[in-house]
């Protein structure tokens, strides 16, 4: 309502002073739509890395003790900080574009001021409009600032919102866990009498001192299953 009505005021007191402002605005603003267009892509990557960071943090906290048996540390630390990296990343590129909208306003602000005094002022000196329509044009060109900025944010909270649409449908897409269980063949055990799996003589350490599994003989047949345990 309020840009409408300053585009009626304007037009209604010089129509050529509307078309410059417009035209002002119409630059910045087409400016701004075209580097927010790209938010729904970096929202998505964002949202992206989010998820490998959450996954790879769990994975490390499930399998600690694994990490600290083999002396993974350092490993799991760089992989961590790539993907912490690789979030901070993709945040700091959302926020630039999303940072984008006020300057684009203030130009589009200041950038009107400036043609409308230049053109306002030669309409006066020509005779064609009085020094009080000048003045009232661009008090109401400033008054424009406000919705354009407001139209901007609209945007960009619906490309953040595609994205997270964007995600949610991945997600749902995902085939269930009970549709991957009825796609897996029923597991036949063989008739054969020979191993499946054999060691013969297997010795294993962590370290010089600490033998791990010493001169291991084992047969395991087709279809069975075997467990090692012993202290850690």
């Amino acid at each position: 309502t309020t840009l409408l009505g300053a585009v009626i005021f304007i037009y209604l007191i010089s129509p050529i002073l509307l078309v410059t402002i417009v035209c002002v605005f119409l630059v910045a603003g087409v400016g701004a739509f075209l580097v927010l267009s790209q938010l729904e892509c970096v929202a998505t990557r964002r949202q992206q890395a989010l998820a490998l960071l959450t996954a790879d943090l769990e994975g490390t906290l499930q399998s600690l003790r694994t990490v600290k048996v083999t002396n993974a540390e350092t490993h799991e630390r760089e992989h961590l900080n790539s993907s912490i990296e690789s979030v901070f990343t993709a945040a700091k590129r959302q926020a630039a574009l999303g940072a984008i909208i006020t300057p684009a306003a203030q130009l589009a602000a200041t950038g009107s001021l400036i043609a409308g005094v230049v053109i306002g002022g030669a309409q006066v000196a020509s005779g064609h409009l009085s020094l009080a329509g000048l003045v009232s044009v661009l008090l109401y060109s400033t008054s424009m600032v406000l919705p354009l900025a407001n139209l901007m944010k609209g945007y960009s909270a619906v490309m953040t919102a595609r994205a997270s649409l964007t995600r949610l449908e991945e997600v749902h897409s995902l085939p269930s866990e009970r549709a991957r269980r009825d796609d897996i063949q029923p597991h036949v055990v063989a008739t054969t009498t020979s191993p499946a799996i054999e060691f013969d003589d297997v010795s294993f350490r962590y370290s010089p001192d600490a033998p791990a599994i010493s001169s291991l003989d084992l047969s395991i047949p087709p279809g069975s299953r075997c467990l090692l345990i012993g202290p850690s």
